[in-house]
């Protein structure tokens, strides 16, 4: 083979290499526009979020935009965190705000500083692998649960912090074992579900055990508990999507048993403070329907989005008829909240704002993007002048902050 020919294979094969070159380097680096590619904030407006379910038969919730439905530009989303809690109090003093909480797996109280992320240990009391924890007013207690060495029996604490200010103990006393079901009312009244042969009694007490008074018996046992208003107590049966559901309000002082609700599959709820809404969902297989009541019409209206108000959602304190809601971004068919709780379904919320009076909502924070995880949103809490709201993400327990406005 000649020199010249050899010269010209050679020019062609460079040639030809970088033309390939050049031609990936335009398709890796071409200008993105919105709505044709980019972030997934650009493929997903409103929340819409990545599918991450094989299923074709899920539901898109926030896809669409309509005169009810508004986007706001926020926030700052903090991991406050990196291991799993049993509860927190959000807390503000004059100078900032503070999240007490404890860690699941030792019992320790720990408070947090919201705005720096500095954590410093409040209590060293350890008890090992916490359930739940409820916090006494003010953070000056808690009652909190766990499984005693057999796997089986319920064990509920009720404890108090010691005054001082180095590291301090909890201190306290044991309540009936098998509880099934506990709440706090807005002064730290204890009410209860506790395990009674085949059924069950609500009973309220002071948080140290003193003091009882049986409010209702059951055949049932399965029941949910929460003190949303000062005299009332809501009872609702465990939810489940193969099942109807039925919620009622107890008052406290007359013992009176009102049905609000009944023969609603998989229902989850939350009152207000006033009692004159009640936000609930209907589910079954087909999905979640979110709805709002008007206790003093007995009008039922259905809300934009779906979503688990007991698990996801908490009132503003500002105002009784606005909530902030976890929304899962998609939800695949199925009985729910059958498989949310027992795993087989993990969501991908995003955080939006619910006015009922007017049925507008406001995205608030798309988290996944924010976070660069998944976060699936459990025990919502508002600060108490609506600056923040705090939770948990439910697939590593981990305790989250996001801002959603200035003072």
């Amino acid at each position: 083979m000649s020199r010249q020919t050899i010269i010209i294979i050679a020019v062609v094969f460079f040639l030809l290499v970088l033309g390939i070159v050049g031609i990936y380097y335009l398709q890796t680096n071409k200008t993105t526009t919105p709505g044709t590619s980019g972030s997934r904030f650009d493929f997903f407006p409103f929340g819409q979020g990545p599918n991450i379910f094989s299923s074709d038969t899920s539901s898109t919730q926030g896809s669409s935009t309509t005169e009810e439905t508004s986007f706001s530009s926020v926030q700052k989303l903090r991991q406050l965190t990196s291991v799993p809690v049993a509860g927190f109090l959000p807390l503000k003093d004059s100078q900032e705000y503070q999240v007490l909480y404890m860690e699941r797996a030792t019992g320790h109280v720990y408070s947090v500083s919201v705005s720096s992320g500095e954590a410093k240990r409040i209590s060293n009391t350890t008890i090992p692998k916490v359930q739940s924890a409820l916090w006494l007013p003010g953070g000056s207690g808690a009652v909190l649960q766990y499984l005693d060495t057999d796997e089986e029996s319920i064990v509920t604490f009720s404890g108090a912090i010691a005054t001082g200010t180095t590291e301090r103990e909890l201190a306290g006393t044991f309540l009936p074992r098998n509880i099934l079901s506990v709440t706090l009312s807005p002064g730290g009244t204890l009410a209860y579900v506790l395990e009674n042969g085949e059924g069950g009694d609500v009973t309220t007490s002071q948080p140290n055990g003193a003091k009882k008074t049986l409010l209702f018996s059951s055949p049932l046992k399965e029941w949910l508990v929460s003190w949303p208003a000062t005299s009332t107590i809501m009872l609702s049966s465990k939810p489940s999507g193969e099942t109807p559901g039925f919620l009622y309000f107890i008052n406290t002082t007359s013992k009176t048993l009102t049905s609000v609700l009944g023969n609603v599959p998989g229902l989850t709820a939350i009152a207000n403070r006033s009692l004159s809404r009640v936000v609930f969902a209907e589910s079954g297989y087909g999905g979640i329907s979110l709805k709002n009541l008007n206790t003093k019409t007995k009008e039922i209206a259905a809300l934009p989005l779906n979503t688990l108000p007991l698990e996801k959602c908490a009132w503003s304190t500002l105002s009784d008829t606005v909530l902030f809601c976890a929304v899962p971004a998609e939800i695949p068919e199925g009985t729910y909240p059958d498989l949310w709780y027992q795993g087989s379904v993990s969501f991908v919320d995003n955080l939006w704002k619910i006015e009922l009076d007017s049925g507008n909502s406001t995205l608030l924070g798309i988290l996944s993007d924010q976070s660069n995880t998944t976060i699936d949103v459990v025990d919502p809490s508002i600060s108490p002048d609506d600056r923040y709201v705090f939770f948990k993400n439910k697939n590593d327990g981990t305790l989250w902050s996001l801002e959603l406005g200035s003072e």
